[in-house]
């Protein structure tokens, strides 16, 4: 019997994945596997044994780390104490994926979990806005085999719940309705047959692990993502094509005839644990669900279970069992025959140091993906061999730096960087200020020019060094009684001519004319209407008396009157309009205009000379007048 009725039954199967939703695609990322979290042994009926055990040699807890390793982060992505209890998310140091802490208080149908990752990335959920739903393999990769109820270290995932279903995102190769799921009671993984039914969701991001193979023509077959040599064949076959049948045992035969082999002239090969054996399987194929090409006369159909090394926490006559015909991940009895395919290589596999410089005469960030890097502060980290790491540089724009570039390890020199950490790497990103400018007001008559950006007070700082590129508005001012004449070398702003704009793209010079003098001073009095009540959509008249406060003659320019206008207007605005003309110093002039009331109720009428703004004054602020004024 390969596995219990009641086992089968706690779960029903789940349902179809369209493999076309973006939210399940991610860069290529060859990553570490997580240790399975089993320390102790076993013999044909009981566990928790110190190792080694006679006739049970080289078991799961003889090799590897026997833990995992991770981080918990703050809402920001910033990492914690692992005393912390208030963490959002915690880092998986080993994979290099960031997983997902607190899980909604909803289950979720499986149609419903794309709504559910869009909604996640919206709030950008520890600074990061590219969750995903997590494959068989990576859901599996939390999995602690050490222990039960529930199968995960409760210290980082917090509030497990009890009913401990989770999709992932990996569809049934053998059913296009169905998904597979992990049980976090157990840790076992199934493929399951229904989208309807209601699970939970635990959400990672980070790039994923894809398998790639090298046939070392001796026998053996390296994965190259995970860094371990497999034996080509199942026991029992052999030669290129693996001729011949597959042999069965029992767990104690598996682990002895594993701990027995020299295949290839290597005594190191030893029974895979549970999650270096799932790694073997392709979730896109099945009978067999594995990569033919090197793994040639594969065992398929109910004949395809394959022994670990790894003993059941929650059985003490069980150990963990891969089914090569669909991708089963569960456990049966140490007394059944089941197949063998031997492995070496460590569990646990050295990082290497990524150490980024940075160079040049400008100022910027570079982070990893992960945020392991973040440099600022932190510009060096350990990194799984094989991972692909990718680095972004951030230029600081407030002090005139740019980003020129990358030279080390990167794969590409400008935008982002990609390292592969085959070994231990160097990058430098290159960071250099850009070019700055000289902007030099030269100034004839009494007044001043200012500057936005600030910098320039003319006055007294008549010049200023501005970044590249920098467009710089000037204002003039004219001391009292004297009056602005124009600009040379920048453009005039048309509403406002005693503004000007230039851009520094090369040293430039502007002068401003200041006529020194006294000046005419235009201000509107009075307004008086007939009737001063107009009934609705009716011809009124405003008169408008205009007098010149100055010291000297000054055109009048244009009145512009508007019936209803709240807002304060600015130069070139128009309305209804008519021309002042010329006042001597001191002389008023009271003009009428005819406008037209519109609705009822209370109006504003606004008055405004000059107001094309073409005469100097002494106070070009008092131009505009307002009265209320109700419409029957």
């Amino acid at each position: 019997m390969l596995m219990r009725f009641s086992e089968l039954k706690r779960w029903t199967m789940l349902t179809g994945l369209l493999v076309s939703t973006p939210f399940y695609i991610n860069a290529v990322h060859a990553a570490g596997l997580n240790d399975t979290g089993i320390t102790t042994c076993g013999n044909i009926d009981t566990n928790g044994l110190p190792c080694p055990v006679a006739g049970f040699p080289g078991q799961d807890a003889e090799f590897g780390t026997n833990g995992f390793d991770f981080t918990k982060l703050d809402a920001d992505g910033n990492e914690l104490p692992a005393t912390a209890t208030d963490h959002t998310c915690v880092r998986d140091n080993v994979t290099g994926l960031i997983w997902q802490v607190k899980l909604s208080d909803s289950e979720f149908t499986f149609d419903q979990t794309a709504g559910y990752v869009t909604s996640v990335n919206a709030t950008g959920l520890c600074g990061f806005n590219d969750w995903r739903m997590p494959d068989v393999k990576e859901l599996v990769g939390i999995v602690n085999h050490g222990k039960t109820d529930p199968t995960i270290d409760t210290n980082y995932f917090l509030n497990m719940p009890s009913d401990s279903g989770f999709w992932s995102g990996s569809p049934l190769a053998y059913d296009s309705y169905g998904a597979w799921g992990v049980y976090f009671y157990d840790g076992y993984a199934y493929g399951y047959d229904f989208r309807y039914f209601d699970f939970h969701v635990r959400l990672v991001r980070g790039g994923q692990s894809f398998d790639t193979f090298v046939d070392n023509a001796d026998g053996t077959v390296t994965q190259s993502n995970t860094g371990l040599m497999w034996a080509k064949c199942s026991e029992g076959q052999s030669g290129t094509n693996c001729t011949g049948d597959a042999n069965t045992m029992d767990w104690s035969a598996a682990l002895t005839a594993a701990n027995n082999s020299n295949l290839g002239g290597y005594n190191d090969w030893r029974l895979p644990n549970v999650k270096e054996l799932q790694a073997l399987v392709d979730y896109s194929r099945y009978s067999p669900a594995i990569d033919t090409t090197y793994f040639p006369n594969m065992p398929s159909g109910a004949d395809s279970w394959f022994w670990s090394g790894s003993p059941n926490a929650n059985y003490s006559n069980f150990a963990w069992n891969v089914n090569f015909n669909d991708g089963y991940a569960v456990s049966n009895g140490r007394y059944d025959y089941f197949h063998v395919r031997l492995v070496r290589g460590g569990q646990s596999f050295d990082p290497f140091a990524l150490t980024v410089n940075k160079t040049g005469s400008g100022a910027g960030l570079v982070k990893s993906g992960d945020g392991k890097i973040n440099c600022g502060s932190n510009c060096s980290s350990d990194f799984e061999s094989g991972s692909s790491i990718i680095l972004t540089a951030t230029p600081d724009t407030s002090s005139g730096s740019t980003f020129s570039g990358w030279s080390g390890a990167c794969t590409n020199k400008t935008g982002d960087c990609t390292v592969t950490m085959s070994a231990a790497q160097t990058v430098t990103a290159n960071f250099n200020l850009l070019p700055s400018y000289k902007l030099s007001i030269t100034k004839s008559g009494n007044g001043t020019v200012t500057s936005s950006p600030a910098g320039i007070n003319c006055g007294t700082a008549c010049s200023k060094q501005f970044t590249s590129g920098t467009a710089v508005t000037l204002t003039a001012k004219a001391d009292t009684g004297g009056t602005f004449s124009k600009w040379t070398g920048c453009t005039p702003i048309a509403t406002n001519p005693l503004q000007c704009t230039v851009t520094l793209t090369s040293n430039k010079t502007v002068t401003v004319a200041l006529n020194n003098g006294a000046l005419g001073d235009l201000k509107i009095t009075a307004i008086a209407l007939t009737p001063t009540s107009p009934a609705a959509n009716s011809i009124f008249t405003a008169k408008i008396t205009v007098k010149n406060q100055g010291t000297v003659t000054a055109a009048g320019g244009y009145l512009d009157v508007w019936a209803h206008q709240t807002a304060v207007q600015t130069c070139g605005a128009q309305a209804e309009w008519i021309e002042v003309g010329s006042l001597a110093a001191g002389a008023s002039k009271t003009l009428t205009v005819s406008l037209r009331s519109k609705g009822t109720g209370t109006k504003t009428l606004r008055a405004f000379v000059d107001s094309w703004c073409q005469t100097p004054e002494a106070d070009e602020a008092n131009n505009q007048l307002t009265k209320t004024y109700t419409v029957k």
